[in-house]
């Protein structure tokens, strides 16, 4: 299997959804490129900061999505803050 259909990246965030189950991965993998087809971030890929989209800036991202341990955690990949 490949790094690409194993991880997710929107806008310089990536979460890797290898240790997810291959059924799962599936149906969140093909909604998500539904989102990105329509050229919107996947909601797997938006963080919110008291209501405020802080999706591409990850020095304001909150503690429970940076220690986030669930079905992937969410990882900067874009140019350093």
């Amino acid at each position: 299997m490949s790094k690409d259909e194993l991880s997710l990246e929107w806008g310089g965030a990536r979460i890797h959804l290898g240790h997810v189950h291959e059924t799962t991965r599936r149906a969140m993998m093909r909604e998500a490129h539904r989102w990105i087809a329509q050229g919107q971030r996947p909601p797997i890929l938006t963080v919110s900061n008291s209501g405020v989209d802080v999706s591409s800036r990850p020095e304001l991202l909150p503690a429970r999505v940076r220690d986030y341990r669930g079905l992937g955690r969410l990882e900067w990949v874009g140019p350093p803050r």
